[in-house]
């Protein structure tokens, strides 16, 4: 019953983070409260929604994909945001093994950290933008990890060097590109996540994310999609590649240096 609850909930506050995620506007500030504010509608005929239509995943799948009054097709982005966001809440059953006071705390802060992840993807996937409120945000949830969790100098130290490092790379990368590589907001990025992960974690996220990037990329311009001067967030990547690290990170890197050794 816990885990339907958890998930259930979890399915809620997705619906609310696409809400925050379409009603995003870069010219205004991310936690404005009027973008908060107001009935949900249709975002083609800007018919208000009846409360059948909020039901998360279900009405989606009812609806099949559809407005109910103009019939337009709705983006795949309220289901899987919807998923992503349910499957979330059950991080508290992958921290179980040290349940004690500060582990609940802990485990409510990595659950706000991917529910950011889940907003920044909706949102770069989508308009290509990263908002820097978001970013500021995930560092500072970096910080708190750290300090709630006792941390030496000698790690507080890591992860700010590694938060520098991924700055100094991804400045590199919009410098000797012109901006056209990489955008601000990707830099920032880097520099939270290597708050939150540290070093060398920082370098297995970008390796997973450039990797996958490419990857995608080439499958586009193969499916004359893309060309080859057209740009694709990258924001995306880098939360693949951080999720990957975070649940089998230890795996991968001991399989990595044995096929070196």
């Amino acid at each position: 019953m816990a885990a339907v609850f958890l998930f259930v909930f979890g399915l809620v506050i997705g619906s609310f983070l696409n809400v925050l995620a379409f009603r995003y506007d870069p010219d205004q500030p991310f936690f404005g409260l009027k973008r908060w504010g107001g009935r949900s509608h249709c975002l083609f005929c800007s018919q208000q929604l009846k409360w059948y239509e909020l039901i998360p995943i279900l009405s989606f799948i009812i609806q099949e994909g559809r407005c109910l009054v103009c019939r337009k097709k709705l983006f795949w982005q309220y289901p899987l945001v919807e998923l992503a966001s349910g499957l979330t809440f059950f991080l508290p059953y992958y921290f179980y093994n040290s349940a004690n006071e500060a582990s609940y705390f802990i485990t409510a802060f990595w659950i706000l950290i991917f529910l950011i992840f889940i907003l920044i993807w909706a949102i770069d996937a989508r308009i290509s933008v990263i908002p820097d409120e978001l970013n500021f945000f995930l560092g500072l949830l970096g910080v708190a990890l750290l300090d709630m969790t006792n941390a030496s100098r000698v790690i507080w130290l890591n992860h700010f060097w590694a938060a520098l490092a991924g700055a100094l790379f991804f400045g590199a990368i919009i410098y000797f590109s012109e901006g056209r590589a990489m955008g601000g907001g990707d830099l920032k990025m880097a520099v939270a996540l290597g708050l939150i992960f540290g070093w060398p974690n920082l370098v297995y996220i970008l390796a997973v994310a450039f990797v996958v990037g490419a990857f995608w990329g080439l499958t586009l311009m193969g499916l004359n999609k893309k060309n080859s001067k057209d740009a694709v967030p990258f924001g995306p990547f880098l939360i693949l590649g951080s999720l990957v690290i975070f649940f089998f990170g230890d795996v991968l890197i001991s399989a990595y240096w044995r096929l070196l050794i």
